[in-house]
C-alpha cells in the first residue's frame, strides 16, 4: 500500500506559537498554514508551508455553481476541487463542524430526494471531469476545463460559464 500523504492544515490569525512549532517539527513537513485577512503581515516558521491570503492556492475551488439546486452547490464544488488539486499535488481534507448551526424547520427527505439525481450520476460526472484534469496546467485553466465539459454533458447549465469567466478573471486580478 502507497504511503498516505497526510498534511495539518491550519487558519491563523496569530503570530506562530508552540503547538505550531511541534507540528512544523514533525517529519515530511506536514503544515500548512492559511493566511486571513487578520493573519499578521510577517509570518514565517520554519518547516511550514505558508499562504498569504493573495497566494491561497484554494481561491479559484471557492466558486459555488449559481444555477442549481442549492442543496447541490458544495457538492459540485468537491467534485471539481478534488481532481485539480490532486493533479496539482495538493490534498483536500474535511472536518467535522467548527460551530452548531442553528437549522430552520426542514424536511430531512426533501433533502435527500434534491441531492438523489446528483448523488446517482457521481460516476457518470467524475467520467466527464476527469479527462479535463491534466496535470501541469494551470488551476484556472483546469476549471474552466472542467466546467466547460460539465455544460457540455448537461450537469450544469451554459450560464454558468459567464460566472466561471468572471469569477477567474477576478480570481486573476487579485494574483
Amino acid at each position: 500500500m502507497p504511503p498516505i500523504n497526510r498534511r495539518i492544515v491550519i487558519t491563523s490569525i496569530f503570530a506562530p506559537g508552540e503547538a505550531m512549532r511541534r507540528f512544523a517539527a514533525l517529519p515530511d513537513g506536514p503544515l500548512a498554514v492559511v493566511a486571513d485577512r487578520k493573519t499578521p503581515p510577517v509570518w514565517q516558521l520554519a518547516g511550514a508551508r505558508f499562504r498569504s491570503v493573495e497566494e491561497r492556492c484554494d481561491l479559484p475551488f471557492q466558486i459555488l455553481p449559481a444555477h442549481v439546486n442549492f442543496r447541490v452547490t458544495d457538492i459540485l464544488r468537491r467534485y471539481v476541487a478534488q481532481p485539480i488539486m490532486g493533479a496539482a499535488g495538493d490534498r483536500l481534507g474535511f472536518t467535522g463542524p467548527t460551530v452548531r448551526p442553528e437549522r430552520n424547520g426542514h424536511d430531512c427527505m426533501d433533502d435527500f430526494r434534491s441531492e438523489l439525481p446528483l448523488l446517482l450520476e457521481t460516476e457518470n460526472m467524475m467520467a466527464v471531469i476527469g479527462p479535463a484534469v491534466r496535470a501541469g496546467a494551470t488551476v484556472g485553466d483546469t476549471l474552466h476545463r472542467v466546467y466547460t465539459q460539465r455544460v457540455g454533458k448537461g450537469f450544469v447549465g451554459a450560464e454558468e460559464m459567464t460566472l466561471v469567466d468572471a469569477w477567474l478573471a477576478d480570481v486573476t486580478a487579485l494574483s
